[in-house]
């Protein structure tokens, strides 16, 4: 057992609470974003840089081969299926965070509750 003098209680943090925070915040727009890649049409865009312009190609599926340019001009078929992929980007950002702060939270599960903190359980030594 340390001796008293040269253990410290941990000073209480508001860590955990703030990741249930942001877990419900992310939960909730990533609810958001499936939404609307669901409502988006089907397939996806692939953007081609050459050394002059950007060409912008159509595919049914994203693992498909054949594609069709489609027209600068078209403009509004350009913006949706850019919409759509970065918010298929956003999704795979936020299902990330989310496992990160599913682990954290799993992990202060397994710390003393804060009763215990309080009786001085959860001690640190110093660094004298």
């Amino acid at each position: 057992m340390p001796h008293h003098s040269d253990t410290k209680l941990l000073s209480p943090t508001i860590l955990y609470e703030e990741a249930r925070r942001r877990l419900r915040e992310i939960t909730a727009c990533k609810a958001a974003l499936e939404r609307e890649i669901q409502k988006a049409p089907p397939g996806a865009i692939r953007i081609a840089n050459s050394t002059t312009r950007v060409q912008f190609y159509f595919r049914k599926d994203r693992f498909q081969k054949t594609e069709t340019y489609i027209r600068k001009r078209d403009t509004k078929t350009i913006r949706t299926y850019l919409r759509k992929a970065y918010d298929e980007k956003v999704l795979r950002i936020l299902d990330e965070e989310i496992r990160n702060l599913d682990f954290l939270l799993k992990k202060s599960n397994e710390l003393p509750s804060p009763t215990h903190r309080r009786k001085g359980f959860l001690l640190c030594r110093s660094a004298a």
